[in-house]
């Protein structure tokens, strides 16, 4: 009975023992895991220093590239609003200048110079707004638009019993080429019956003034004793200028029945000594 005594102790003292050991090697395993982890974090943290430099460079350029992107769409959105703000004011520009131009009959102010001037102007907006190279179809309809304005203005606005009004008409005939171009057909014809009115209407209002005009020997117009000026002067040479354009048997027509409006056949058959006077000039020729 006591060595079954003295050997639950022992026992009791080994199991303690053995619980020890396995907290130790519990332990030991735990801390051997914590130094692992350790020691992966570490390594984890060594691998992230050493791309941080590269991650901090593409840090830098993706910045750097996103600037320049930024930049180039307000440059292209400043581009678009100036080139919005210049069509704006051509637009604007090409209205006034085009009323203007059509108001030539009624404003007594404006001179056939800044009419030739608006008309330059008008041509380079339209280029401007319907460039040529880029959109030809809307760059001639404009300018078809134009002429047709003129000519409307012309030969059914004007009144050539007006100086300025014949001025004008012969200014446009000797420094637009697209004028010159649509008088060929019945509209040249249209003019020049125009001016014969124009004269009918003279002769109405004054009696015999017209018939008096004669030719001397030398080819020079001779004037009756009070001098003759405009209107009757820049009637006749305005008829003149369009006669020229006019084929054999149109200009023989037109001869007789300008003989017969101004009742002086002799001046009629000698109108070849009248010549088209120069009225405005322009550098450039606005049309083609």
């Amino acid at each position: 009975m006591t060595e079954s005594n003295d050997s639950q102790p022992d026992s009791i003292e080994s199991e303690l023992q053995k619980i020890k050991l396995e907290t130790a090697m519990a332990q030991l395993q735990k801390l051997n895991l914590e130094i692992e982890d350790l020691r992966a974090e570490r390594n984890w943290e060594e691998r992230i220093a050493r791309f941080i430099p590269i991650i901090t460079a593409v840090i830098s350029i993706a910045g750097f590239l996103w600037g320049v992107v930024l930049f180039r769409n307000q440059q292209e959105k400043d581009r678009i609003t100036r080139e919005a703000d210049q069509i704006s004011r051509d637009m604007n520009q090409y209205r006034t200048s085009y009323e203007q131009l059509l108001q030539f009959s009624s404003n007594q102010n404006m001179t056939v110079a800044r009419v030739l001037s608006l008309r330059q102007d008008l041509d380079a907006l339209i280029d401007s707004l319907y460039p040529p190279n880029t959109n030809p179809k809307e760059n001639q309809l404009q300018k078809d638009r134009l002429k047709a304005s003129v000519y409307d203005l012309i030969s059914k606005d004007f009144d050539f019993t007006q100086t300025r009004h014949v001025q004008f008409d012969i200014a446009a005939l000797q420094n637009w080429v697209d004028y010159q171009k649509g008088l060929q057909g019945t509209l040249n014809v249209s003019i020049t019956e125009k001016y014969l009115e124009a004269l009918g209407d003279l002769r109405y209002k004054n009696p015999g003034v017209l018939q008096q005009i004669r030719v001397n020997d030398r080819d020079e117009y001779q004037e009756p004793d009070t001098l003759i000026g405009n209107p009757y002067r820049s009637v006749i040479e305005g008829f003149v200028c369009h006669l020229n354009l006019l084929s054999d048997d149109e200009r023989t027509a037109e001869v007789r029945k300008f003989g017969n409006v101004t009742d002086n056949k002799l001046l009629a058959a000698q109108l070849s000594i009248f010549k088209c006077p120069v009225v405005g000039s322009q550098s450039k020729n606005p049309s083609n």
